[in-house]
C-alpha cells in the first residue's frame, strides 16, 4: 500500500474481543499439563522466592536448559497474583497477543485495512497459536519476540524516513528472542531476513554505521542474562545451555524425538486449522509474486520465507517436537488471511467475511467448551493436582518429599512449592531409581514420595522403612516412608 490505511476502532475491538476468548480464556482454569508447564512454573517460583534471576534452579538443583525470559515474565505475574497456574500462563498468552496486534498492524499497511482485519483474525484464532498461548512453556516466548523481530525488519525495509529506529527495534527483538531461547531466535531471523532480501531486494541500503548500531543493541539486550550466567557458571553454562541443549538437540537423538522428515509439514498443516485449506490457493499464487514490484507482493513473499525457513531448518533436525515450528504460524495466518480475504474457496454468493466469522467463532466456541468442559469434568486424567493438594494437606510440619523412579513427573515438585527435594539417583535431579537411595533424605524422621503403581511394591516391600499409602490417582502414587 502506498499509504496507510485510515484506523477502525471497530476492527480492533473486534480482535481484542477475539483474543480475549481464544488466547486467555482458561488459563487458570486447568491444572498443568506434561512435564514443562510444572518444571518451568517451579523454576520461576524459586527465582520470585530467591530473587535470584541469573541461575535457574529446580528444587535447588542448578537447571540451565532454558534461558530465562519465559521465568521472567512468571515471575513478574506471579508478584501480582500469586504462584499458580493462570500467572505461569500469561506470559504466553500476552505475547500471543501482541504478536497478533502486531500481525494486524502490518498487515493493514501492506495490503489494506480489510486485508490486515483478516489476518490479525486468522492468526487469533488458529490453532497452532491458540494451543501454544495457553502453554506455560518457553515456545510462545520465542514466537512473540522472533515475530516482533521480523516485523521491525519489514517496517525498516518499507520506511526510508524511520528505518532507523525499526532496525534497532528488530535488534531488540531479537535479542529478546536470544533471551527466550538461546541462539535459535537469532539464526531464524538471519536466516528468513537473509533469503528475504535476496528475493526481494528492497530498496533501503543500511549502512556500516546502522548495522553497527543494530549489532551492539542485539548484544546489549542478550548480554542481561548472558554476561552475568557466564561469569558465574563458566564451561559448565556452556556445556549445559550450548552443547547439550541446542547442538546436541539438534544433531542427535540423545533427548530421543525422531520423526520422519515430513513431520512438520503435518504439523503445520494441522496446526493451521481451521484456515488450512487457503494456504492452497496462497501457495499457488506464490509462484506470481514479484516482491520488487509492490509492498503487497513483498510482503506476501516476506512471510513465505518466514513460513518455511523453521520447517525446513527444524526438517533437518534429529530431534523433533511440534513446537519446533511454531514460529511458522504467524506467517501462515498472513498467507491464509490474506487468502481469503481476497474471497478464495468461497461459494458464490457467500461473503469472506461470512467465513472468518464462523471460522473464529468456531474456535472460540472449541477454546470455552475444552476449559469451561472438558478440562474441569476430566482433571483427574489430565493432572494429578488434585492428589498432590490432598497430600500437601497431610504433610508435617517440616516434612518434606521426592519422587521415586519418575523421571518426567514435575508437578509435585510445583504443587508442594518448596517442599521437594533432590533425589539421589544418577540419571535426573529428582529420581531415586532403588529404595536405599532414599535414606539420606530419610534422616529427619519421615519423607513423602511419589511413585508409578509398578513401583509401590518397591516401597511397600522394602525392610528399610515402612510405606504408609496417603493417596492414589491415575497414574501416581504418595507414599509416607519412616524409618523401621
Amino acid at each position: 500500500m502506498s499509504h496507510l490505511p485510515r484506523f477502525s476502532p471497530k476492527a480492533l475491538f473486534a480482535l481484542l474481543l477475539l483474543a480475549s476468548v481464544t488466547l486467555f480464556f482458561g488459563l487458570g482454569r486447568a491444572p498443568f499439563l506434561g512435564s514443562d508447564e510444572p518444571r518451568y512454573a517451579e523454576i520461576a517460583r524459586e527465582m520470585w522466592v530467591s530473587g535470584d534471576y541469573v541461575s535457574p534452579r529446580l528444587a535447588g538443583r542448578l537447571w540451565l536448559e532454558k534461558a530465562p525470559l519465559l521465568y521472567w515474565g512468571q515471575a513478574l505475574f506471579y508478584s501480582l497474583l500469586g504462584a499458580n497456574e493462570l500467572a505461569a500462563r500469561l506470559p504466553s498468552a500476552v505475547g500471543a497477543l501482541f504478536l497478533v496486534l502486531g500481525l494486524w498492524a502490518c498487515a493493514r499497511r501492506a495490503l489494506g485495512e480489510r486485508e490486515g482485519f483478516f489476518v490479525g483474525v486468522a492468526a487469533a484464532s488458529m490453532l497452532g497459536i491458540i494451543v501454544f498461548a495457553h502453554g506455560a512453556s518457553t515456545d510462545m516466548t520465542l514466537c512473540a519476540t522472533l515475530g516482533g523481530a521480523l516485523l521491525c525488519f519489514w517496517r525498516a525495509t518499507q520506511s526510508e524516513k524511520h528505518a532507523f529506529v525499526w532496525i534497532l527495534g528488530a535488534s531488540a527483538f531479537t535479542g529478546g528472542a536470544m533471551l527466550a531461547k538461546g541462539l535459535i531466535g537469532p539464526l531464524l531471523v538471519a536466516m528468513i531476513g537473509t533469503l528475504w532480501w535476496i528475493w526481494a531486494r528492497p530498496a533501503p541500503k543500511f549502512s556500516f554505521a546502522t548495522l553497527g548500531a543494530a549489532l551492539g543493541v542485539f548484544l546489549a539486550v542478550s548480554a542481561i542474562w548472558y554476561g552475568p550466567v557466564w561469569a558465574r557458571h563458566g564451561e559448565f553454562f556452556w556445556n549445559e545451555f550450548f552443547v547439550n541443549h541446542h547442538f546436541k538437540r539438534f544433531s542427535s537423538n540423545q533427548y530421543k524425538h525422531p520423526q520422519e522428515v515430513t513431520f512438520f509439514v503435518f504439523i503445520a498443516l494441522v496446526g493451521a486449522l481451521p484456515w488450512t485449506p487457503w494456504l492452497f490457493p496462497a501457495a499457488a499464487e506464490g509462484a506470481t509474486l514479484r516482491p520488487r514490484h509492490n509492498a503487497r507482493d513483498a510482503f506476501l513473499a516476506f512471510a513465505w520465507v518466514w513460513a518455511l525457513v523453521p520447517i525446513a531448518f527444524f526438517s533437518l533436525s534429529e530431534s523433533k517436537l511440534p513446537s519446533y515450528i511454531l514460529p511458522s504460524f504467524p506467517a501462515l495466518a498472513i498467507l491464509a488471511g490474506e487468502a481469503l480475504s481476497r474471497g478464495e474457496l468461497v461459494r458464490r454468493g457467500w461473503k469472506p467475511k461470512w467465513i472468518l466469522l464462523g471460522g473464529a467463532s468456531l474456535m472460540a466456541l472449541i477454546v470455552v467448551i475444552a476449559f469451561a468442559v472438558y478440562a474441569r469434568q476430566n482433571e483427574h486424567k489430565l493432572s494429578h493436582r488434585a492428589l498432590v493438594l490432598g497430600v500437601a494437606s497431610q504433610m508435617k510440619a517440616g516434612e518434606t518429599s521426592t519422587v521415586f523412579r519418575l523421571p518426567k513427573t514435575y508437578e509435585p515438585v510445583f504443587y508442594l512449592q518448596g517442599r521437594v527435594v533432590p533425589g539421589t539417583g544418577r540419571h535426573d535431579t529428582f529420581v531415586a531409581e532403588q529404595p536405599e537411595d532414599l535414606l539420606p533424605l530419610l534422616q529427619n524422621g519421615s519423607l513423602i514420595v511419589f511413585c508409578a503403581p509398578r513401583d509401590a511394591p518397591m516401597l511397600e516391600n522394602s525392610p528399610l522403612f515402612s510405606a504408609q499409602l496417603l493417596g492414589t490417582q491415575h497414574k501416581l502414587r504418595a507414599y509416607r516412608l519412616t524409618l523401621r
